[in-house]
C-alpha cells in the first residue's frame, strides 16, 4: 500500500471521513476534522491549510493543486478599536468533478459549483456557479466551461 492511500486509511482511524481512493500527500493542516467530509476519489495535494471547524464538504472527483487554504471561520467587522470584531464559522461545500488549483483560498460559507476549476492564487469571497473557469482576487466567474470533454 502506497503511503498516498495509507494516509487515508490512518485519517478515518483518527475521525476524518472519506471516500475509497482518497489521496492525501504529506504536510497538511487540518483544523475541526471531525466536520471535514471528503469523497471519493478525492486528491489532497501537499502544504494543504484546511480550517473545516465551520464545516467542509468536498464531494467526489475533486482534485487540489499544493497549498490550497480552505478557511471557514471569519470575524465581524469591530469598531476602529479592534476591526477583527467577534468570530463566526460558515461551511465550505466544493461540489463534484472541481479542480483547486495552487494556492488557491476559499473563504466562509463559499461553494464551489459542479466542475469549476479555481485557478491558481484565487481568492474567492463569494459562492461560485457549475462549470466555470474561476479566477482573480476576488474572485470572478471568468468563462462558462464545456460540460463534457471528449478527446475523439
Amino acid at each position: 500500500m502506497s503511503n498516498a492511500y495509507f494516509r487515508p486509511s490512518l485519517a478515518k482511524l483518527l475521525g476524518l471521513r472519506c471516500g475509497p481512493k482518497c489521496q492525501i500527500r504529506k504536510n497538511i493542516y487540518y483544523d475541526g476534522h471531525r466536520r471535514l467530509v471528503i469523497g471519493k476519489n478525492v486528491f489532497l495535494n501537499r502544504h494543504a491549510y484546511i480550517d473545516s471547524s465551520g464545516g467542509i464538504t468536498i464531494g467526489d472527483n475533486v482534485r487540489f493543486g499544493p497549498e490550497v487554504m480552505l478557511i471557514t471561520g471569519d470575524h465581524h467587522m469591530g469598531d476602529s478599536e479592534m476591526r477583527a470584531g467577534e468570530m463566526f464559522k460558515k461551511p465550505i461545500v466544493i461540489e463534484d468533478g472541481c479542480w483547486i488549483g495552487t494556492r488557491a483560498v476559499i473563504t466562509a460559507g463559499v461553494t464551489i459549483g459542479r466542475g469549476s476549476i479555481v485557478s491558481a492564487g484565487a481568492v474567492v469571497l463569494r459562492s461560485m456557479p457549475a462549470n466555470f473557469l474561476i479566477a482573480g482576487n476576488p474572485a470572478r466567474p471568468v468563462s462558462q466551461l464545456v460540460r463534457e470533454h471528449n478527446d475523439a
